[in-house]
């Protein structure tokens, strides 16, 4: 009998293949801008209901220039990617983007 993290595990390894061929047929047609922003929007709140419970604010400055800064190249990184989707290969996409 499965238990529930493999079970959760095996769920999270077919919907990721499942994305990468829905994205391949969305980002043909698609503004890649938009999508981003929606995705990069729900991942900001999945993260945030996670970390609400023991964040605590910080008075120093670095750490918010830590947390921007990994919020810029998180973006960036999200709208490459989905970018790369126009221009390769599902199968050619899906390797180099485990690279990372």
């Amino acid at each position: 009998m499965l238990m529930g993290w493999e079970i959760l595990a095996l769920a999270a390894a077919v919907l990721y293949g499942v994305l990468s061929l829905v994205l391949r047929q969305i980002m043909k047609e698609s503004d890649n801008i938009a999508y981003a922003w929606i995705f990069n929007l729900f991942s900001a709140l999945l993260f945030f209901l996670f970390f609400i419970r023991d964040f605590t604010f910080s008075v120093s400055v670095f750490p918010w220039l830590l947390v921007l800064l990994g919020s810029v190249l998180w973006a960036i990184t999200n709208f490459v990617g989905l970018e790369a989707y126009k221009y390769t290969e599902v199968s050619l996409k899906a390797p180099l983007s485990r690279l990372g």
